[in-house]
């Protein structure tokens, strides 16, 4: 017997849309959902994972179900700098889980695994992220593009530091 209360969510997670990304109705996009329980216990990060990249000693972290990456350079660890905050699935704003599912565009959602990976242990040879969502089943690595020392000269070189998706995976097929 399911609990009602596990009932109820599973009801308002299924609240159908006019669109739910791809022109028909369906479930709604995540864009147009709220998380009731980061409203209560804030923004839940599961994980901080660190390493090398780009000269730099990174932190990454990312939030439960908000699946919003944030990366820091901590170098100095006395005075962190936030570098960026970006969200591990950009396609989620405008599309319903199964439809960016279905066309390869949905990325991490609830991003419980994170693990970092150096230039030497990293699939492309550069520094990354490896990211697994747990309400996805999505995988993905996400690397460093270091800036060229030309444009770095001036700045510290992680502050123009860039986190671009390299290669989403997806393990399991609708």
């Amino acid at each position: 017997m399911m609990d009602s209360k596990i009932r109820e969510t599973l009801e308002e997670m299924a609240a159908e849309c006019s669109d739910g990304g791809d022109g028909r109705p369906g479930a709604c996009p995540l864009g147009q959902t709220v998380d009731d329980r980061s409203e209560k216990d804030g923004a839940g990060t599961e994980a901080i994972v660190a390493g090398q990249a780009c000269g730099s000693l990174m932190a990454v972290t990312a939030t439960e179900k908000s699946s919003t990456v944030f990366v820091y350079d901590i170098s100095h660890i006395d005075s962190p700098s936030l570098l960026f905050v970006k969200h591990l699935s950009p396609a989620s704003e405008t599309k319903n889980p199964g439809v960016a599912y279905a066309d390869r565009s949905l990325g991490e959602i609830d991003p419980e695994a994170m693990i970092f990976l150096d230039d030497a242990h990293s699939p492309s040879g550069k520094a990354g992220v490896m990211f697994g969502g747990a309400w996805s089943g999505t995988m993905s690595f996400w690397e460093f593009e270091c800036p060229s020392t030309s444009e770095s000269s001036g700045a510290s070189g992680a502050s123009l530091v860039a986190f671009l998706a390299l290669v989403a995976i997806n393990f399991a097929r609708p």
